[in-house]
C-alpha cells in the first residue's frame, strides 16, 4: 500500500471531531544503542532464553537489542471533542528487541511493533509467543518494546549494568491518587520508536530491510495500551510527510483504552475515550469468549473510508496456552527476583484451542489489505456483546490487570 502525504492542515481538520486538538507534530527520532550480546550479557527475553527456546539462526533471523532514550510528555484525557493535553515532559530510557530476516531479500516488508505486556510485573511477549512460527515463515520483522514502569524496574533487577539506565516513570504531583496502573512516558516513547524504524537514521535496526507497512499491537494489558495509543496520539502525531507513525493497529484481549496516566481515573464504559475511534488506518481487535463476554457493547465491523475497523472473537483464545515462546524462562525469572509462575494457575485447564492458526490467519488477512486493499472477512457474532454470565481463566486475570 503507497503511503498518503497529505498535509498536516487537512489532517487535522480530517480527524478533529474524533482526536485531539492539538496541532499535528513532526515525531521526533530517539537516539538508539545496540547494546552488546555474550554469554554473560544477554537481553531478557532473548528468543533463545525463553519459556520455549526459538533458534533464530536455523530460521535464517537474527536478534538484536537497543537502548532506545529521548524525552516523552506525560498527559491527561482532555474535555470531550479532544483527545490528550500535555502537562510535562521528562527523560525516558527503554530498549526494543528486534527479530528480522538476516537476508533482507527473504522480508515481507511488514514490521509487527508488539507492546510487550507487563501485567505479571516483566516483559512477556504474548503475539510473539503465538505466532512466531508464522511470522518467521512470512518474512516479517518483529520488534519488542518495553512500555512499563513495571517492566523497566524488572530489567533492572535482571542486569543492574545493562539496564542501569531503564527509565519510564516520573514523578507525579502530591495531589495524585495513583492506581499503579498506566505507564506516563509510554505513548512518546512508542511514537519516537515508531520514527526511528521508519527513519534513515544509521541508528535504525531495520535500515537495509526498507520496510514498508508497521502495525503496532498488543495482548492484555498492552492491548489496552494500543487503544490508548491509536485514539490519543495516531491523529496528530505524524512524520515528515504528514503520513502516521503507524499503518495498522491491533489490540488482543483488550476491550477499552488503558489509563494514560497513572494518575488518571478510570475512564466509564461509555467514555468516548475507552473505545476503538476514528482514525485513517485499519483497527482489528482480537477477544477470547471470556474478555467478550464481560465487555461493555462492542462497536460494529466497519469499512468505511477513514474507519475500518474488525472484532474477530476467537474462543478459548485467553486460557490455550500456547505462547511459551513470549514467556521468559523462569532461570531468568529468579535471577531478576520474580515469583516462577504456578505451572497452572488458572482454575481451568489449559485447552488445545489452536489460537496461534486462528491469529495466523488475522495476520494474513491484515497484510492483504495492508498491500492489497482486500477487505478482511466479517463473522457473525454469535454472542450478545452485553453477555456477562461466564468468568473463566482469562477473565479473571483480565479483571486483575486492568486493561
Amino acid at each position: 500500500m503507497k503511503r498518503r502525504s497529505l498535509p498536516l492542515l487537512a489532517l487535522l481538520l480530517l480527524f478533529n471531531t474524533a482526536a485531539s486538538a492539538l496541532e499535528p507534530v513532526l515525531v521526533v527520532t530517539p537516539r538508539a544503542q545496540v547494546l552488546p550480546v555474550s554469554a554473560t550479557n544477554r537481553p531478557f527475553l532473548a528468543a533463545g532464553q525463553a519459556l520455549q527456546r526459538v533458534d533464530l539462526p536455523a530460521r535464517g533471523y537474527v536478534e538484536s537489542e537497543l537502548r532506545v532514550s529521548g524525552r516523552a510528555k506525560v498527559y491527561d484525557w482532555a474535555p470531550a471533542g479532544d483527545a490528550v493535553t500535555p502537562r510535562a515532559d521528562a527523560p525516558y530510557v527503554t530498549r526494543i528487541l528486534v527479530r528480522q530476516p538476516k537476508d533482507a531479500a527473504r522480508f515481507s516488508g511488514r514490521v509487527i511493533v508488539e507492546l510487550l505486556d507487563a501485567a505479571a510485573g516483566y516483559d512477556s511477549a504474548p503475539l510473539w509467543g503465538l505466532s512466531w512460527d508464522y511470522f518467521m515463515k512470512h518474512g516479517d520483522a518483529w520488534v519488542g518494546v518495553t512500555v512499563q514502569p513495571a517492566a523497566a524496574a524488572a530489567l533492572r533487577r535482571f542486569d543492574g549494568v545493562r539496564y542501569a539506565a531503564m527509565s519510564l516513570g516520573v514523578a507525579q504531583p502530591e495531589s495524585c491518587n495513583a492506581s499503579g496502573a498506566g505507564s506516563p512516558l509510554a505513548w512518546d516513547a512508542l511514537a519516537q520508536v515508531g520514527a526511528l524504524l521508519r527513519s534513515s537514521s544509521k541508528e535504525n535496526p531495520l535500515l537495509a530491510l526498507n520496510p514498508q507497512r508497521f502495525i503496532a499491537a498488543g495482548y492484555g494489558q498492552s492491548g489496552g495500551y494500543v487503544i490508548t495509543f491509536a485514539n490519543a496520539l495516531h491523529a496528530w502525531q505524524r512524520l515528515g510527510d504528514g503520513a502516521p507513525i503507524f499503518d495498522g493497529y491491533l489490540s488482543a484481549v483488550a476491550t477499552h483504552a488503558a489509563p494514560v496516566n497513572p494518575c488518571a481515573p478510570a475512564l466509564a464504559a461509555d467514555d468516548a475515550h475507552a473505545g476503538v475511534q476514528l482514525r485513517d488506518v485499519p483497527f482489528v481487535m482480537v477477544l477470547g469468549e471470556s474478555a467478550a463476554q464481560a465487555a461493555t457493547p462492542l462497536r460494529d465491523d466497519s469499512d468505511a473510508p477513514g474507519d475500518v475497523f474488525r472484532l474477530y472473537k476467537a474462543a478459548g483464545l485467553e486460557n490455550s496456552g500456547a505462547f511459551a515462546a513470549g514467556q521468559p524462562a523462569a532461570a531468568d525469572l529468579k535471577i531478576a527476583g520474580l515469583p516462577v509462575p504456578a505451572v497452572e494457575p488458572c482454575r481451568e485447564p489449559r485447552t488445545g484451542f489452536p489460537a496461534t492458526l486462528a491469529l495466523n490467519a488475522i495476520w494474513q488477512q491484515y497484510d492483504d489489505l495492508l498491500q492489497h486493499q482486500l477487505p478482511m472477512n466479517k463473522e457473525p457474532r454469535d454472542v450478545p456483546n452485553d453477555a456477562r454470565s461466564r468468568q473463566t481463566c482469562g477473565a479473571g486475570i483480565a479483571n486483575a490487570h486492568p486493561h
